[in-house]
């Protein structure tokens, strides 16, 4: 295999960062015998750390080898000529972004708790707001899975946002109805955050060990992962990452996944979006971002909700704001499959845009009706 071909789409779209140090993502050719992963995995640190290089994280499973280094401008190069090498990329990095419902959160009466004999859901993301008055009856537990620190608190409100949604499903029809009432018991693990310099460690490995958390000790099978690396845009290769650890875990466990197709972000659009759309969502920078092309996962796209913006609504004879999508129509947003071998992807769609969705009957004191 020549240079070219071992670097991840990241690598060839940005090339290596202008700084002086860097990390990097090494994928090593799987190997089935665990003895022999070791071996390789074993020789292939002692040749990083002569040529330079600081090990940061390794992950060992069936059929994925990966090794995170601290490279440099001089010796980065080096690792496209190792013979043992599969791929070098760049580390994840995640474009998390909430378009908010917005309500008084202190119009609504107490919520309660789930009933006894509840199903049980995990949001696996930035973690949760344990005292958020709409979710906190219908969490059961919520734990870190990121070290060192392994925190379970939502800096970001990325997870706490995303478990609203598990919860309630349709958060509009409930501010709608005046009441909140959880029909599920709620854990959150965080698994990732959300500040692009957590390029220590594997999602991988803090992903695996929530879900044998989970599964060990509440039963639960359903896990929600809203998570997108931009660096991973599906190139039609073999399955790599988190796709493949959700692939595994799904056989080995019995468990199942809910996953985004990811989403492309403003700036990602066509100059002139409307005159692009539907075309420029089939082009090969849309396709999905890791870990959507994973086999046993359920991957859902999104469709759009709204035709007008809030201005246009406000201002019906206004000629500025056109819409881009019709209504159920795929989100002007969304990711797109095919994923191994032409596999159908998405699974499923849904209404996801929610961008311009005011609750303009809101009190004076407005907060996110989920990341507050």
């Amino acid at each position: 295999m020549d240079a070219k071909n071992r670097k991840g789409a990241a690598l060839l779209e940005h090339g290596l960062p202008n700084r002086p140090e860097f990390f990097l993502d090494v994928e090593l050719w799987p190997m089935e015998d665990p003895r022999e992963r070791t071996r390789i995995l074993d020789a292939f640190i002692g040749w990083a750390e002569t040529h330079g290089f600081v090990m940061s994280d390794q992950l060992s499973q069936p059929s994925l080898i990966l090794v995170r280094l601290r490279a440099n401008a001089i010796n980065a190069n080096l690792l496209l000529n190792h013979r043992d090498i599969r791929t070098v990329d760049l580390p994840p990095r995640m474009g998390l972004a909430l378009d908010l419902l917005t309500a008084d959160v202190n119009q609504f009466p107490q919520v309660p708790a789930p009933p006894n004999n509840a199903p049980r859901i995990a949001v696996l993301d930035s973690g949760i707001t344990a005292g958020h008055p709409l979710l906190s009856a219908a969490i059961g537990d919520a734990q870190g899975f990121v070290a060192p620190d392994r925190d379970a608190a939502d800096v970001a409100g990325h997870g706490t946002f995303v478990a609203g949604l598990a919860l309630y499903g349709d958060v509009a029809a409930q501010i709608r109805s005046g009441q909140f009432i959880p029909q599920l018991l709620l854990l959150s693990g965080r698994v990732f955050n959300d500040d692009d310099l957590d390029e220590t460690t594997f999602v991988e490995k803090s992903v695996d060990e929530a879900v044998r958390y989970f599964l060990q000790n509440y039963q639960c099978r359903v896990f929600n992962l809203s998570y997108g690396d931009l660096n991973k845009v599906y190139d039609g290769r073999h399955v790599r990452g988190l796709a493949y650890t959700l692939d595994r875990l799904s056989r080995e466990l019995g468990v199942l996944f809910v996953v985004p197709t990811g989403n492309l972000r403003d700036d990602q659009l066509p100059v002139d979006p409307i005159a692009g759309y539907p075309d420029y969502l089939l082009e090969p920078a849309s396709r999905m971002l890791d870990p959507a092309p994973a086999l046993n996962a359920i991957t859902v796209g999104g469709l759009a909700i709204l035709d007008a913006t809030e201005n246009a609504r406000r201002n019906a004879h206004t000629i500025e704001d056109m819409p881009i999508a019709k209504p159920l129509q795929p989100s002007p947003f969304t990711r797109s499959g095919m994923s191994v071998g032409d596999a159908v992807k998405p699974d499923f769609v849904e209404e996801a845009v929610m961008r311009h969705f005011g609750m303009e009957e809101a009190s004076e004191s407005k907060a996110s009706v989920l990341s507050q």
